[in-house]
């Protein structure tokens, strides 16, 4: 079973050490009219194979939802196994985690998911492989930091800070230096020893750390009917009342009539600050 813990209730090991100014926004009047949200999953599967389905829905998601004050949900799973005759998953650890700490100038609100120990695979009838993905660590990180002004014409501010991995301390910092982004890691996906096979072919040279919304050239490597995109990266709102982010470490598609459909998320992270409340 997973488990659900609020800021206050952390062990020591995992209690999150924020930065001095944010950290006081624990004990100060929030000023600025504004919510936070946030949230995490490990994996969403739907695989499609000969007529026998796979679907893994999110295993140990972790959620805020237009918070005002300070919030912090962990929800972890030692491991998942799920099967049919053709298609499989199983994995390590599970840790998903949301964030949101309005302070009385800047606040900020993230989400991160780590799955590790993946294995994912699916054959046909002869055991041939239709679909490999495997890796030690599947990572994603998404932020939101700022302030909403309280005269007319509300503004948010984004600065890349710092969600830090395996949630350490300092989950949300500057690492002390007055330069966001320049301690621990930022946000963005880390995909660890990752190996993808679509249809008996190898995937190579699959980065670590790649670059946002990281399409791989599948049709060079005579894979049809497949997309994999790596740190998929969407953001909405207007950058001014709105801003929110998103990111999928890994998101497989793959459709060859009569044979294989599927869709594999693995690593969603999300984070968003609103000024119209």
């Amino acid at each position: 079973m997973f488990r659900k813990t609020s800021t206050a209730r952390l062990p020591a090991p995992r209690r999150i050490a924020l930065p001095a100014a944010v950290a006081l926004a624990f004990f100060a009047p929030q000023v600025f009219a504004e919510t936070g949200s946030a949230g995490a999953y490990d994996v969403s599967i739907h695989i499609s194979v000969l007529g026998l389905n796979l679907d893994v829905a999110q295993q140990a998601p972790a959620t805020i939802t237009d918070a005002t004050e300070p919030e912090h949900v962990v929800n972890q799973l030692p491991s998942i196994d799920f099967s049919n005759a053709l298609a499989g998953v199983t994995t390590g650890l599970l840790i998903n985690e949301a964030q949101y700490a309005p302070g009385p100038s800047t606040s900020a609100a993230g989400g991160e998911s780590q799955v590790t120990g993946l294995d994912l695979s699916v054959v046909n009838l002869l055991g041939t492989s239709l679909l490999s993905i495997s890796a030690d660590v599947i990572d994603s990180r998404s932020i939101v930091a700022g302030y909403c002004l309280s005269q007319p014409g509300k503004a948010l501010q984004l600065d890349d800070y710092v969600f830090g991995s395996s949630f350490d301390a300092g989950n949300l910092n500057d690492n002390g230096s007055g330069a966001p982004g320049t301690g621990g890691d930022s946000p963005g996906a880390t995909l660890g020893n990752l190996h993808v096979s679509i249809l008996g072919i190898d995937v190579p040279d699959l980065p670590l750390n790649p670059a946002p919304n990281t399409s791989i050239d599948l049709d060079a490597l005579g894979i049809a009917g497949a997309s994999l995109i790596l740190n998929e990266q969407t953001t909405g709102g207007d950058g001014t009342t709105q801003l929110t982010r998103a990111s999928n470490a890994l998101h497989l598609t793959l459709n060859v009539v009569d044979l294989i459909t599927a869709d594999v998320v693995v690593a969603h992270s999300e984070a968003g600050i609103d000024c119209t409340q």
